[in-house]
C-alpha cells in the first residue's frame, strides 16, 4: 500500500506500531534494534526535544519509516498509568515536520490494544484488513467496531475508508466464500 501511494506521487510515512515490527523488517533498511528513533522511543521518551523528522529511508522510493520495536510492549504497559493514555501518538505527530501532502500509514498490532487505540486517535481514517482464507477474520470485527465508536468520542474525524481483503487465493473455495461474505456484509 505504501509503495502504491508513493508511485502515485505522494510522500508516505509508515509508522510501525506493532511490537513484532514486521512492517519495519519488510521495508526498512536496518533492523529495528539498529536505529535510534523508534515508535517505542517516541512514545516513551519524556525528555525531548524530539527531532522533527524521526524517520528513516526505506527500500521503497518516497517512503519513510518510523520503526516498530519489541519494547512497544513495555511502552504500552507504561501508557496505562498516563492520565490520557490514548493521546501519545497524536501528540508526537503534531510535533513532526510533515507536509500537507504526506500520507501517514500506521501499521497496528493484530489486537485491540492501547497501541491500536493510539493509532486510531491519531488518524483521520482507517482501513480494516480482513483475511479471506480465515473463517475467524470476522470474529473480532464487532469488538473493533465498538472500539472505533469509542475512539470517535475523542477523535470525531475518524472514518472507516473500507475493508482490505488480503491473502486472497481465488483458486480456493474457502477464500471465495469468505470474500463473498465480506462483500455482502460490508
Amino acid at each position: 500500500l505504501c509503495s502504491s501511494l508513493a508511485r502515485l506521487g505522494y510522500p508516505v510515512l509508515v509508522i510501525d506500531m506493532d511490537p513484532q515490527a514486521n512492517a519495519s523488517k519488510t521495508i526498512g533498511r536496518q533492523h529495528p534494534h539498529e536505529v535510534l528513533w523508534t515508535t517505542a522511543k517516541l512514545l516513551s521518551d519524556k525528555t525531548g526535544p524530539f527531532p522533527p523528522s524521526p524517520w528513516y529511508d526505506t527500500i521503497e522510493d518516497d517512503v519513510t519509516l518510523i520503526y516498530g520495536h519489541i519494547s512497544l510492549t513495555k511502552v504500552e504497559r507504561l501508557m496505562m498509568s498516563n492520565a490520557m493514555p490514548g493521546l501519545a501518538l497524536r501528540a508526537r505527530l503534531e510535533q513532526m515536520a510533515l507536509g500537507n501532502d504526506h500520507i501517514v500509514l500506521i501499521d497496528c498490532p493484530p489486537s485491540l490494544s492501547l497501541l491500536t487505540v493510539n493509532a486510531l486517535v491519531a488518524s483521520e481514517a482507517c482501513i480494516i484488513p480482513l483475511e479471506s482464507g480465515s473463517k475467524y477474520s470476522l470474529d473480532g470485527y464487532e469488538d473493533l467496531e465498538e472500539l472505533i465508536k469509542d475512539v470517535k468520542m475523542v477523535n470525531n474525524q475518524l472514518d472507516v475508508l473500507g475493508f482490505l481483503i488480503n491473502r486472497f487465493d481465488g483458486r480456493k473455495k474457502l477464500h471465495q466464500a469468505m470474500c463473498d461474505v465480506i462483500r455482502r456484509r460490508f
